[in-house]
């Protein structure tokens, strides 16, 4: 029988190696747990967050627009230089409002033909906007000029200029204001004589405000926009 002769230090060392063992497994075993806590935890945080993300949903308490029809009944020429901006039909006759620096005019044109009768150029620094005929006088609205022209209605002669406050875009009248849209949800109602606001409303769908409004028609008390 062979022996086995080791010393105490010997045992030492050994149960050390298998102490060592064991806690460096169990330090495994540990980092293991924790990366996949931590995992777990990203994971759940990353959804979370995306659930929280901003969502558009309807305005229960302002129903949707309704969405309106329309036929074509007749087509009629129309000079496709003339960057159109604003459009009125006057008993029987086109006005026309046209835009771009340098080319901005205000005319009067005959529909069957599209051949102008009566124009005048504005000057080149300003951008033609928005037309209304109220009392006899043609008002044009001026892009970011903050200028506003008004022509007598048979002679395109200028009567005088008012200052706007804010930009030019569409326009129309209710018979005593005009009605003016300034590329926002605002659209104001302003005194003719003076160009002072008068009063506003705000455009809404089910969304909430509709910015850009421009061109503007009021047919039969109702507002178009």
């Amino acid at each position: 029988m062979y022996g086995i002769a080791c010393t105490l230090k010997d045992i030492f060392s050994y149960h050390f190696i298998i102490v060592s063992h064991i806690t460096f497994a169990l330090i495994q075993i540990n980092t293991m747990r924790n990366c996949l806590l931590l995992f777990a935890v990203i994971v759940l945080l990353s959804s979370c967050n995306g659930n929280d993300q901003p969502k558009e949903e309807n305005n229960v308490s302002n129903p949707a627009p309704l969405s309106l029809s329309y036929s074509i009944v007749k087509v009629y020429p129309h000079d496709t230089s003339s960057y159109t901006e604003g459009l009125i039909w006057h008993n029987n006759e086109l006005y026309e409002s046209a835009g771009n620096y340098n080319l901005s005019k205000l005319f009067k044109s005959d529909i069957t033909s599209a051949k102008a009768n009566k124009t005048i150029k504005l000057a080149n620094q300003y951008f033609g906007e928005g037309i209304a005929i109220l009392n006899d006088k043609i008002y044009q609205l001026t892009y970011k000029e903050h200028k506003v022209f008004v022509y007598d209605l048979k002679t395109f002669q200028k009567i005088k200029e008012m200052e706007w406050l804010y930009e030019g875009w569409g326009m129309t009248t209710n018979g005593k204001e005009l009605i003016i849209s300034t590329g926002g949800s605002t659209i104001y109602y302003v005194n003719p004589e003076d160009f002072k606001v008068a009063r506003m409303i705000g455009v809404t769908d089910n969304y909430g405000p509709v910015a850009y409004i421009n061109e503007l028609e009021l047919i039969n008390n109702v507002l178009y926009a």
